[in-house]
């Protein structure tokens, strides 16, 4: 019988913060006390990477082939915060700008990081009945450094 290898079921997402840092063309992990904390941040989109197909067919193909190409994250990555004047002071304060963000969770050892461009004006959010304020900011992805070790902001 082979060897079960005992896991975690899973990760819960309680406890998931998201951080910033200085703008970086290339992969670096900023130190901890380079991250900026981002507050009441109430989703973090998903970031999918589908790879884009490349038709390979010929003349004589009377089938297409095709061969893997780049990969496409979309050109957008939407984070929702709930509205407070300090969660729109802290987005306005990166309005118009790059930045390097890394997305983590306690539970794990490794982040998700990005690099995306924060919309030159922060939108307003849907005003509703009785709800909760929040406001959905579609950042541009410039690039995806993906899955790298986490750092976890000085405060």
């Amino acid at each position: 019988m082979a060897d079960v290898q005992t896991t975690v079921p899973g990760v819960s997402t309680v406890g998931v913060r998201l951080a910033y840092c200085a703008d970086m063309d290339t992969w670096s992990a900023p130190s901890a006390s380079a991250m900026t904390l981002l507050t009441r941040i109430n989703q973090a989109g998903a970031v999918s990477l589908d790879v884009q197909e490349i038709d390979a067919s010929a003349l004589e193909d009377s089938i297409t082939k095709y061969i893997p190409g780049r990969q496409d994250p979309g050109g957008d990555w939407t984070v929702t915060i709930n509205a407070t004047d300090a969660t729109i002071t802290e987005w306005e304060t990166i309005k118009g700008t790059k930045k390097v963000f890394e997305v983590y969770a306690p539970d794990l050892s490794k982040a998700f990081w990005v690099r995306a461009a924060v919309p030159p004006v922060i939108a307003s959010g849907e005003f509703g009945q009785n709800s909760l304020k929040t406001i959905e900011l579609t950042l541009t992805l410039v690039d995806v450094f993906g899955w790298q070790d986490k750092v976890t902001p000085s405060v």
